[in-house]
């Protein structure tokens, strides 16, 4: 690798040499230039430490002058390369203190990005779209001051996948990518697109309100033999403008390098809605992000590449995915808040496919909360719940049911802080599995026990096999059209698990007054060692009472846990199916 610049009207003794590895050097030079695009041309006849010419090709047949010269473009202002333009391809591009703006698919030698320059795409409009896709046959340089920024040039406010209108978020919501855009006050959100393991699309705008909603972020693509990344490639959503316009989600970045080195940040980021005393615009979902790496030096992928949603405003947003994969490694998908405000949730969805397959499945942080979109098993290695992330699945409707069915061929570990929780997911109030007998009146839902109420209704009756737990919980009765969901159902095979936080199937409990709650619901546990200190429970939801109210509680669920091995779980206290109380 050369990264010498350097001209013919100076002699080396007017230039600062300094070796930055061990082929890489960076050269100095002062008073050559005036801000323009210039070409640059070093070489051949340079010298290694060992006496060999440069072989810049590389063909094995160094110092041949039409080959090996290092040919560069020096961008020191403000320059464009349009899609059909490639009279800058197959040359380094070299920007220094500028802003390029590159639209299209571009094949480059190498890209370096210094002195506070930075790389972009054209922003989005309503009747025209752009992206950045760049090949670089060796290496992408960005210094601690400089970027590929193409947050808020996604598509526009109102507009989603396709620049179209038809299922954009409206209103004042936030947009939606990876992650569900936030927003509860006014309109919809546009739904999840795109495949976590090649981000090929654009980020969607925020909502209609007063024509003000933020763009979503826009899409980078580059594949290069090294990054050496000290800055930032960054695709985040577009902030609100004022008031209570919303904001766009973040957009799509897929990196494929050789080696990926340096002390910066990968981001697609949704945007901050606009919050204040009475205006309330929803925050952008997180975007996008895959990064396939031969080898690592020092990049910290689990703190660096971030697809937060935004916060602030009428709700923040979901997270985005992550996904990290090494070459014959294993694939990690990260749906990671590293802390930050998170909301609404992220949907796990494969178009076209009847299952969400992974490697290694993590969730982590508190408002994280991931559930399969449909009737979707999740085929995965490894999955971590971690630092208060919840794994879940939809709430039950009056025509759909839900299910969260996952195979773990390896292990799934939850920590203390976290969750599986399907607790008020199951049958919604005066349903049931038993259909000929669900609960009435002020009466709880029946499932493995029956639910409780004297005063008014039945609480219908007991279903199901303890020995293979396959049904939702049942809903209470419909006093007040109020009653308790019942527990949802979770069914989970894996070769191991650890589990210090909880697995969750509870029914809902009553809303108010004399309104009744659901039954527990249904789970079923298949492993080989099972281990951890924390719980399993499938209990009844709890009645309202008072002196003159009376909402009976649901009764309790059904669990059945097969293993071949315990490693301190104690099964016999911590594993409940309790009616409510």
């Amino acid at each position: 690798h050369w990264m010498v610049h350097s001209f013919p009207t100076r002699r080396s003794s007017d230039l600062g040499l300094t070796r930055l590895g061990e082929q890489w050097y960076r050269l100095d030079f002062s008073g050559l230039t005036g801000l323009d695009a210039y070409t640059l041309t070093v070489g051949p006849d340079i010298l290694s430490s060992t006496g060999v010419f440069m072989d810049q090709d590389p063909d094995g047949t160094p110092g041949e002058a039409g080959q090996d010269a290092y040919r560069g473009l020096l961008a020191a202002q403000a320059v464009a390369i349009a899609a059909a333009d490639t009279s800058w391809d197959g040359r380094n591009l070299v920007v220094c203190g500028a802003t390029v703006t590159i639209d299209g698919s571009h094949s480059f030698a190498g890209i370096a990005i210094l002195g506070g320059g930075v790389v972009t795409h054209p922003a989005c409009t309503a009747s025209a779209v752009y992206g950045l896709d760049l090949t670089l046959a060796d290496a992408l340089w960005i210094d601690a001051n400089s970027k590929i920024d193409v947050s808020g040039r996604g598509y526009v406010f109102g507009r989603t996948v396709g620049n179209s209108t038809t299922g954009a978020a409206t209103g004042r919501c936030g947009g939606s990518y990876g992650g569900l855009g936030g927003g509860a006050y006014e309109g919809a959100t546009n739904w999840v697109y795109g495949d976590y393991r090649d981000p090929d699309d654009l980020g969607s705008g925020g909502g209609t309100t007063w024509n003000q909603g933020g763009s979503g972020g826009g899409l980078v693509r580059i594949t290069a033999a090294t990054a050496i990344l000290d800055g930032s490639i960054l695709a985040n959503g577009g902030s609100s403008w004022s008031y209570d316009s919303p904001a766009g989600s973040g957009g799509g970045v897929r990196l494929d390098v050789g080696t990926l080195t340096g002390s910066g940040v990968i981001r697609a980021n949704g945007g901050n809605g606009y919050g204040g005393e009475y205006y309330h615009g929803g925050s952008g979902g997180g975007g996008r992000i895959a990064l396939y790496y031969d080898v690592l030096n020092g990049f910290a992928t689990a703190t660096r590449v971030t697809a937060h949603g935004g916060s602030g405003g009428g709700g923040a947003g979901a997270v985005g995915t992550v996904y990290l994969k090494q070459t014959a490694g294993e694939g990690v998908l990260r749906l990671d808040s590293h802390g930050a405000a998170t909301g609404v949730w992220t949907p796990l969805e494969m178009v076209g496919e009847d299952a969400f397959p992974v490697d290694r499945l993590v969730l982590s942080g508190a408002g994280v909360v991931a559930a399969p979109n449909r009737a979707l098993p999740i085929v995965v290695n490894n999955v971590d719940i971690l630092n208060g992330a919840v794994l879940t699945h939809r709430a039950t409707t009056s025509t759909q049911t839900y299910s969260l069915e996952m195979t773990v061929a390896g292990t799934l570990f939850i920590d203390s802080a976290s969750r599986i929780d399907v607790s008020g997911r199951g049958y919604l109030m005066g349903q049931s599995g038993y259909t000929a007998s669900p609960a009435t009146g002020r009466c709880g839902g029946s499932y493995g026990g029956l639910g409780g109420g004297a005063y008014e209704g039945n609480p219908g009756w007991v279903y199901g096999d303890y020995r293979n737990p396959n049904e939702l919980g049942a809903g209470g009765g419909t006093t007040w059209g109020r009653g308790g969901s019942g527990g949802g159902l979770v069914r989970i095979v894996a070769g191991a698990a650890t589990i210090d936080g909880s697995v969750l199937a509870n029914g809902g409990s009553a809303w108010d007054y004399s309104t009744p709650a659901g039954s527990g619901g249904g789970t079923r546990l298949d492993v080989g060692t099972l281990g951890g200190t924390g719980t399993i429970s499938a209990n009844g939801g709890s009645g309202s009472g008072t002196a003159v109210h009376y909402g009976a509680s649901g009764g309790g669920g059904r669990i059945a846990v097969y293993y071949d091995a315990l490693n301190g779980f104690a099964v016999s206290t911590n594993v409940t199916a309790h009616g409510g109380s």
